[in-house]
């Protein structure tokens, strides 16, 4: 059996924002590092995929109760969840000083890098014995509402530094995007208790990008990106603040 576990990061101070708070595309980073980490330590990472494969996310959903700030250390526990069809689900469970403040849940997408289309998951993977624990997408794992109008929108354009080592946009980028549209965002010390975001396409270096917001309520936002030269929709998410 594939077992949990846990993966401890310092929050260092250019990891937070102006009040000290840990910035969500961080977070995603630290998310991203211990699914790895864990990936390979039981089989079933980067380097024991067939050749030119790899992880590509689909899904994930943060939700936090309380939100890490500057040196705090976190300490993040995980596990393999569950394979359905072509899509592989991780759980995350967050705690800070023992206290479980969050949870997150990633869902992944085995593709072929070459063809740039989804592959089958290998037999020595399908055949891992996982955790027997309870999945947390069971009260989770919901549509997102319909995006109906955009009440704030931001250009971007894909820098060096937002591409990774499948040569496209990293998921943290798409999350620093997003909160750029957030209405009054440096001013007000509101923290983000709720990431919820569908990776749709790619896209690579010097893309043209518009991120659109539509705002369901005080602190509830819809978001999507856009990319410019086909209008093709690359995320959908859905923030929650306060």
């Amino acid at each position: 059996m594939i077992p949990a576990e846990q993966y401890r990061y310092p929050i260092r101070h250019h990891e937070t924002d102006a009040h000290g708070n840990l910035f969500m595309g961080t977070l995603s980073h630290f998310l991203q590092d211990a699914a790895w980490s864990h990936a390979e330590k039981y089989g079933f990472g980067l380097s024991h995929l067939p050749p030119n494969h790899g992880w590509m996310m689909t899904r994930l959903i943060i939700q936090l109760d309380k939100c890490p700030k500057w040196q705090d250390e976190i300490t993040l526990e995980t596990w393999a969840s569950g394979i359905e069809r072509l899509l592989a689900f991780r759980d995350f469970e967050l705690f800070l000083a023992g206290e479980s403040i969050g949870k997150a849940i990633w869902v992944g997408l085995l593709v072929n890098l070459e063809a740039r289309r989804a592959a089958r998951i290998p037999e020595s993977i399908l055949n891992l014995v996982l955790p027997d624990r309870p999945s947390l997408r069971n009260d989770n794992y919901n549509p997102l509402p319909t995006f109906e109008r955009v009440d704030f929108s931001h250009p971007f354009i894909v820098q060096y530094h937002d591409t990774d080592g499948y040569k496209h946009t990293n998921n943290a980028a798409y999350i620093k995007q997003i909160v750029e549209t957030i209405p009054q965002i440096f001013e007000q010390e509101k923290v983000c208790t709720l990431l919820d975001i569908i990776f749709k396409a790619e896209s690579t270096y010097k893309t043209e990008t518009t991120v659109e917001t539509q705002q369901l309520s005080e602190n509830v936002f819809l978001h999507r990106i856009i990319r410019v030269a086909d209008d093709k929709v690359l995320i959908e998410a859905k923030t929650e603040w306060r």
